[in-house]
C-alpha cells in the first residue's frame, strides 16, 4: 500500500474529502490501475456530485476486478444518483442476480425501481430475494412496503407480520400497524406496550412504536390513549433533530420580499416546456389524490415526491442560496435549472405530455419554478388547517422537516406557509396556480378533476375519475385512501380534547376558526 493512498485514506476516512482528492490522484499517477484507489476516489467525486469522474473511476475499477460485489454496486449507485435510472436498473440486475438476498443492494435497487414507476417489476425480484432468504426479516419488510404501495393491502400485513415475527422491531411494528385494522384485544397492542415500557428499547425503535400505538388506539375509538401515544413519538422525533424556528421564518420572509411581482414578470425567461406540472402544499393536504386523479390521465405520469427539482436548483446555481436568484441567478442559470429539470422527468417518462411531481416543499420554490419554467403548471393542495396539522401529527414521516412534531412549532409553521401561498397568488401571472381544496375535490370529485386537467392544459378523460383503479405505486401515508372511491369521512376528523391541542389552536390563531 503506498504512503499517497495510505495518506489519502486517513484523510477521507477522518472526512478531510478536500484533501484527500489530490493525494488519490497522486497515488493513481504512480498506480493507475490501483483497484482501491480506483474506487475510493470513485466514491469521494460522488460524494461531491462529480458524476461523470466518479463513474468512469468507478467502472474501472469494476473492470479490474468483475466479481468485486461492493464495486457493482458503488456502480449503480452512483449511476442513479447521476439520472441515469434505466442503466443503474440494468446494474444493480446483473450484481443481484450474482447475490439475489443481498439487502443493501436489494434497498437501493428499490429506489431506482420507485423512480422508474416500476415497482410491479421489483416485486419479482423480492419474491425471488424472500424464497432465497426466507429468514431475512429486512427483505419481507421491504416487501411488504412494496406491496402497500402497489394497493396489495393484505398481502403487505402478511409480509409485515412475518418481519415482526422473525425480529420483533419497532419500525417493522410500524409498518405492521399502517396496514392493520385494529381490533380490540389484537395480540400486537399488548406486546407493542410492553416493549416500549422497557428500558432497553433503543429510543428509535421506541419513538416508532408510540406512532404504532397511536394508530392503534385509533382505530379502536380510544382517541384520548391515541393521542397520548402521538405526543410522545412526535416528543421522541422532536428530540433527534435540531430546528432554528426564526430562521425558518426569516427565510420565508426574504422569500415575499425577493420575488416581487416585478421579477416574476421580468425574469420568467427559462425553458419554455409545458411538461412539468407541480403539485405543492402541507403534508396530509390530499395531494396524493389529487396526484393519482392527474396520473390516471393517458397523457400524464406522476413521480411522486422526487428531488429532481431540487437537484437541478442545485446543479444550477452552484452554492448559491436559492433565495437570491432573483437578482443572483443569470439568466443562462435560469434557463439550465429548467431545461435541466425537464430533461431528468423527461427520461423517467418519455412519452408522457405532461409529469407531475408531488414533492409538497416545493411551495417555498414556487416563484423560483416559475422563473425557470414559466409554462409549468402549478396545483396547491389544501385542507382545513387543523385537519391537516392534526393528520400530519399523527404519521411518522422519516426525514420531515421538525416542525412537524412539535405542535406550537406546527401551528406557527402553518402559518407562515399560508401567509407564504397567499403571497405566490398576489405576484404569479393568472393561471399559473390552482388551488385546490381538499373538502371540495372529495364533495365535487368530477368538477374538480376537471378544473384539474384543464388546469394543466389536457383533454377531459373519464380515467381520472376511476383513479383508484389506477396501476401504480402510491408510496405515501394515503396509499391505501387512493386505492378506494373518494370518500367524505376524512373531512373534518376527530379531534383530540382541545387542552391537549391548545399549543396548536393557539399559534394556529384564526386560522383555526
Amino acid at each position: 500500500m503506498s504512503e499517497r493512498f495510505q495518506a489519502a485514506l486517513a484523510l477521507h476516512q477522518n472526512g478531510h474529502i478536500q484533501d484527500a482528492e489530490p493525494h488519490y490522484r497522486a497515488a493513481l499517477d504512480e498506480q493507475p490501475d490501483h483497484f482501491d484507489a480506483l474506487n475510493n476516489l470513485g466514491l469521494l467525486l460522488a460524494q461531491q456530485e462529480k458524476f461523470d469522474e466518479a463513474i468512469a473511476l468507478t467502472r474501472r475499477a469494476a473492470a479490474l476486478d468483475p466479481g468485486n460485489f461492493e464495486t457493482q454496486i458503488n456502480l449503480a449507485d452512483i449511476v442513479f444518483r447521476s439520472g441515469k435510472a434505466g442503466e443503474a436498473r440494468t446494474l444493480f440486475e446483473t450484481a443481484l442476480a450474482q447475490r439475489p438476498g443481498n439487502e443493501r443492494a436489494l434497498m437501493r435497487y428499490l429506489r431506482v425501481m420507485r423512480a422508474l414507476d416500476k415497482s410491479e417489476d421489483a416485486l419479482a425480484v423480492l419474491d425471488r430475494a424472500a424464497a432465497f432468504r426466507p429468514g431475512s426479516a429486512e427483505i419481507h419488510q421491504m416487501r411488504g412496503a412494496l406491496l402497500n404501495a402497489l394497493g396489495r393491502r393484505e398481502d403487505a400485513r402478511l409480509a409485515f407480520e412475518r418481519a415482526v415475527a422473525l425480529r420483533p422491531y419497532g419500525h417493522y411494528f410500524l409498518d405492521l400497524a399502517i396496514v392493520t385494522k385494529f381490533e380490540p384485544g389484537n395480540k400486537h397492542i399488548a406486546n407493542m406496550e410492553a416493549m416500549q415500557r422497557s428500558p432497553q428499547m433503543p429510543p428509535d425503535q421506541a419513538m416508532a412504536l408510540h406512532y404504532a400505538l397511536g394508530k392503534a388506539y385509533s382505530d379502536t375509538k380510544e382517541y384520548d390513549h391515541s393521542f397520548i401515544h402521538q405526543i410522545e413519538g412526535n416528543r421522541r422525533r422532536r428530540a433527534q433533530t435540531r430546528y432554528d424556528e426564526a430562521a425558518e421564518m426569516a427565510r420565508i420572509e426574504k422569500l415575499k420580499s425577493a420575488f416581487t411581482a416585478e421579477v416574476m414578470r421580468s425574469r420568467a425567461i427559462g425553458d419554455p416546456s409545458d411538461k412539468p406540472v407541480f403539485i405543492v402544499g402541507m403534508p396530509r393536504s390530499g395531494s396524493t389524490l389529487a396526484e393519482q386523479i392527474l396520473a390516471s390521465h393517458p397523457d400524464m405520469r406522476g413521480t411522486g415526491e422526487s428531488t429532481l427539482w431540487h437537484k437541478s436548483v442545485a446543479r444550477a446555481l452552484g452554492g448559491m442560496d436559492f433565495t437570491d436568484a432573483p437578482t443572483g441567478a443569470s439568466d443562462d442559470q435560469l434557463r439550465a435549472m429548467g431545461s435541466g429539470y425537464v430533461a431528468d422527468i423527461t427520461a423517467l417518462h418519455p412519452a408522457a405530455k405532461r409529469i407531475a411531481d408531488k414533492m409538497l416543499f416545493n411551495f417555498l420554490y414556487v416563484g423560483l419554478i416559475h422563473m425557470a419554467l414559466p409554462n409549468a403548471r402549478i396545483i396547491h393542495t389544501m385542507r382545513d388547517p387543523v385537519d391537516t396539522c392534526l393528520s400530519a401529527f399523527a404519521e411518522h414521516m422519516p426525514g420531515g422537516p421538525p416542525w412537524l412534531s412539535e405542535l406550537g412549532e406546527l401551528g406557527r409553521f402553518y402559518r407562515a406557509y399560508a401567509g407564504l401561498m397567499d403571497h405566490w397568488r398576489s405576484v404569479l401571472p393568472a393561471g399559473v396556480m390552482l388551488d385546490v381544496r381538499y373538502e371540495d375535490l372529495v364533495g365535487d370529485l368530477e368538477g374538480q378533476a376537471r378544473k384539474m386537467i384543464s388546469h394543466v392544459g389536457l383533454p377531459w378523460d373519464a380515467a381520472c375519475l376511476e383513479f383508484n383503479k389506477t396501476k401504480r405505486a402510491v408510496w405515501t401515508a394515503s396509499a391505501d385512501q387512493v386505492r378506494k372511491p373518494v370518500y367524505t369521512t376524512s373531512v373534518g376528523r376527530w379531534r383530540p380534547s382541545e387542552h391537549h391541542i391548545k399549543p396548536l389552536l393557539d399559534a394556529l390563531g384564526d386560522l383555526a376558526r
